[in-house]
């Protein structure tokens, strides 16, 4: 999504536009869209909170190339620290994906058997 643009307003029109569809091609389904809208701000500090001047995590328009790239580069050097731990680790790496993989593979084959039962679509 753009940024400025308020998710509310879009899942309002998302919900028309499927309200329409539900009605013309698929009454049988009944979706319904709804917003799923995190705790961060739309816009982080260098410290990860909401940016704020008088929290001291900004990062002022005035400010010059070379003070910009220094206030990321020390807001990125924890993060870059603990790649280069883990990248030492490819074993735990490889089995993390795996798992993940495994997991993903899974809910989508429910997902997907879910909408076949519903669009009256399976055949075994």
């Amino acid at each position: 999504m753009a940024a400025g643009i308020d998710p509310g307003r879009a899942v309002i029109f998302t919900h028309s536009q499927v309200a329409e569809l539900n009605q013309l091609v698929l009454p049988f389904l009944s979706l319904e869209p709804e917003a799923l809208m995190g705790t961060a701000p739309l816009l982080l500090g260098l410290d990860g909170r909401k940016m704020g001047k008088s929290r001291g995590n900004a990062v002022a328009l005035g400010t010059s190339a070379d003070e910009t790239v220094r206030l990321i580069r020390a807001r990125l050097a924890p993060i870059r620290a603990r790649r280069a731990e883990l990248a030492g680790e490819r074993d735990h790496l490889r089995a993390v994906l795996a798992q993940g993989s495994a997991r993903a593979q899974e809910i989508a084959g429910e997902t997907l058997r879910a909408v076949k039962e519903l669009m009256h679509t399976r055949y075994r």
